[in-house]
Order: C-alpha cells, then structure tokens, then sequence
C-alpha cells in the first residue's frame, strides 16, 4: 500500500512511525511524507497531550520522558493589581492525589498535564520511521488527481506531479490545508473564531524578566489580568514554559486579540505569508511594539515582557464546523476517494479546548490500526475509500462535544472580557463564559456562585503547599 501523508507535524509523523513499526513485514507500506516546512523549522510550544494521545505516541516509539517538562502540570492566575495571591490554581494538590482522588474526580481546575515541547516530539518521531520512509521536506502539495485505476497523485506548487501515485492520501497539514477542498465544499472550512494569538519566543525568563514573575511562573504556565489601554474591559497576558528539558529556559509569551477580521491584525503586523515562527529582526520590532500598546493599561513592569523575544508568530484562532454540518458539504464524487484529513485538517479546534491536538493524535493512532488490518487482505481502492469514509465520521464525531462548549463559550468570554472593567472582573464568569451580571438570569448567578467558591477552594488546597513554589 503506497500512502503519501501530508504534513510533517506530530499526527502525520505519528501515523508514519506506527505503520512502520507495527505492520506485518517492512514491505506493507511504502509511505512517502511531504512537509512543507524545512527539517529545521520552528515548533512553536506543545500542548498538554493526554492519556489517549500518550499512548499513541509510545505506540509511535517516541519516550514522553523526551519532551515532557518536569512538574509543568500547573496553571496559575493573577490580578496586576494584587500579585500576593493567585486568584486561581489549576493544578491537582499532591496530598490529594496521595488520598487516592483522580484528576477527573477533582474536574477541570485539576486537568493541566505535563508541557511538552513539540520540536523535540517531532525529532523524535522522525528518528523513531521507519528506514524506507521518506521524508520530503519544503514541499508545498497544492492538490489531488484521482486517476482512473483509483489511485491517487499528489501536485506541487506548480501544479506538477510528485513521486508518482499513491493508493491513499491522508491529510495531517492542519486547519489551513489545501487538501480539503478534494473532500468537502468551501462552505465547511474552518471559520475564524474572532481570536488571534500574538506570541513571542523566549530564551530564558530568568534572563530577561523579573525576578517575582520568574518565581510565580515556576516550570508552569501563568497567566495575569489587568485593564485594557481604553481602561473600558479586562486584557490577558500569559507566559508559558514548554521547555522539555530542566536546564532549558524556553518560554512563550502571548495576548489574545479579539477582532472580527483575521487578516487585519496579520496586515498590520507584517505577517503575510509568514509560516510559523519568524526569527526576522523587523518582524519582532513590529510584535513588541504593539503589544507594548495593547498591555498599556498594565503596571510597566509587565509592559516590556516583548522586549525580549527571540522568535513571534501571530496566530488566529480557527475551527471546523460540526460534523453533520460538515458531511452535507462534501464535494461532488469524493465518497470513493481513498483520501482522509485527520487532526486540524479535518476538525480543527482552538486551543483554549484543550483537546486539538489531542485527538489528532487519537486520528493518527486509529487510523493506523485500520490500515494495518487492511493490508494483508485483499484490499481495493474502493474497499479502502469506504474504511476512510467511517473514520472521517468517528473522528469528526468525536470532537463534536468539545466543539459545542467551545463554540458556546466563545461569544460570551469575549464579549465579557471586552465589556468588564478590570475592577468589576471575576474568574467565575470569565471560565464560563457569560456576558455581564446584569444580564444574567438566576441560574446564570447561581452558576458563576458556584464557579467562584469552587475556585476558591481550589486556591486553598494549593496553598498547603505554598501552591507547588519554592519559598525564594
């Protein structure tokens, strides 16, 4: 079975590495990887994989140990107005684990796992193919031919083909694929979300910025709230270690834009065309220049943490339609086409889910069971198309969950962080996502009640430990 897999990232890789390692012979697959990037591209940070996407990736032979960081599994939020006291600890408190209650009994305030750092869960992954699986790196794949034998080829930027045919494609290069028109109608692209990431890249924190905030972020993430530049809502400001290994300082740094327009902000920052993380000298003046405007309303202190950055990337927010949504836009005569997106290119979810990445992970390590149950049967174009349609439903399906609380928080955490001053903001009802108390119902008060004494409590429970801190 000769399969080309589009985009070189962690689900691509992942589905590459256990076909390799896990099919009957080392002739059953012959797959060829088309990554758009250079072999030494930015990562960017990781995410916090879970238990399902673990196991895929030991499935794949990579070691978590390799790029999980060390007592990163903590999530800690502060006012600018009052730094002595989180306002919120997401982490799971150790003497509570040792009573034998589980992250899931104790619900999300204790879900953060472990930061992981993607560079080296990529180069982990790559080392971990298969000999006879190739790697092409800075190949732009702008789209499909089926031919007539039901095999597939795959065209370059020019539009020429590349590396012959293939009997599948599958599709792992992300919520911007140009793939998936091959599949599903315009009108089932992923759709912004109103939110852009502005992210800088830092070497080291102990380095470069203060030395309280270096002590609040310990090895985890940590995320301040102070008043917009108008003064009229609340703005968010978050640093994140992902670095995997102890001695490595890596850190990210990065604000929520919320604006209608995607493009405006990429415009006005120079972004265009710019894949990933710039390093460019121009570029890094522009990022820190602005977000020096947009934490005006900050104590100065936290005003400069740009000034540093090494690397920037700005990036908005998207995500797919719901799954019968989707699958009532598929494009004319594509039901026989031995072709599949997983992860991002298929259901992409922001970031503040949680789950994006995760379950492209769970797409790659199913995915590669089937086709290692196919392979030794005598297995078609057609028959391998129908396998690929039922994966394309249950891995969409999967997320629609996720996508429902997600899509249901969006409007209203915005809408409350633009239209709550500072000193009116509470956590509770920026978690659950409801516009201002006046236009709450009873339940809603009761809700954010609720949320509030629970996250107190939580601050509580972590402060036994001083909140997982060293004292200096």
């Amino acid at each position: 079975m000769k399969i080309a897999i589009v985009g070189g990232g962690p689900s691509g890789l992942t589905l590459a590495s256990i076909l390799g390692r896990e099919a009957p012979n080392n002739e059953a697959f012959d797959i060829t990887i088309f990554e758009r990037g250079a072999a030494d591209r930015d990562q960017g940070s990781g995410w916090d994989v879970d238990e399902e996407a673990q196991a895929a990736l030991l499935r794949a032979g990579v070691e978590l140990e390799s790029f999980q960081r060390p007592r990163s599994d903590r999530m800690m939020s502060y006012r600018v107005d009052d730094m002595d006291r989180p306002i919120a600890t997401f982490r799971m408190p150790p003497f509570i684990s040792d009573l034998g209650v589980s992250k899931e009994q104790m619900g999300f305030l204790a879900s953060p796992s472990l930061e992981t750092e993607r560079k080296k869960m990529v180069d982990g992954l790559t080392d971990a193919l298969a000999s006879h699986t190739k790697i092409i790196y800075e190949s732009y794949i702008s789209g499909l031919k089926m031919n007539n034998d039901g095999s597939i080829d795959v065209r370059g930027r020019d539009g020429s083909t590349l590396n012959g045919s293939f009997d599948v494609v599958i599709d792992s290069s992300g919520s911007g694929s140009p793939l998936r028109s091959a599949r599903f109608a315009p009108e089932a692209d992923a759709h912004y979300t109103g939110t852009t990431y502005v992210q800088g890249l830092i070497h080291s924190p102990e380095k470069t910025l203060d030395a309280e905030l270096v002590r609040l972020l310990g090895e985890g993430t940590l995320t301040l709230y102070g008043p917009t530049r108008d003064g009229k809502g609340t703005e968010q400001l978050n640093v994140q270690r992902f670095g995997a290994d102890p001695s490595d300082q890596v850190a990210t740094i990065w604000i929520e834009v919320h604006s209608e327009d995607a493009n405006r902000l990429i415009e006005e920052l120079g972004f265009e065309g710019i894949y990933g993380i710039t390093r460019d000298p121009a570029a890094l003046q522009r990022v820190t220049e602005y977000t020096k405007q947009q934490l005006s309303g900050f104590p100065e202190q936290y005003q400069d943490l740009f000034d540093s950055i090494e690397g920037a990337r700005v990036l908005p927010m998207r995500m797919h339609p719901f799954c019968g949504e989707t699958l009532a836009l598929t494009a004319p005569n594509s039901e026989g086409l031995p072709f599949l997106c997983i992860g991002d290119a298929l259901h992409a979810l922001p970031p503040w889910s949680g789950m994006s990445g995760n379950y492209a992970l769970r797409d790659a390590a199913d995915l590669a069971t089937s086709l290692i149950k196919q392979q030794p049967r005598e297995w078609t174009s057609a028959s391998v198309a129908a396998a690929l349609r039922g994966h394309e439903r249950d891995f969409m399906l999967r997320t629609d969950e996720k996508r429902k609380a997600t899509a249901n928080r969006s409007p209203g955490y915005v809408d409350y962080m633009h239209s709550t001053e500072f000193t009116d903001f509470a956590l509770s009802a920026h978690v659950l996502g409801k516009p201002p108390e006046e236009q709450w119902s009873t339940d809603d008060q009761v809700d954010s009640a609720v949320m509030a004494e629970t996250i107190r409590f939580f601050v509580l429970l972590n402060s036994f430990d001083n909140y997982g801190m060293s004292e200096s």
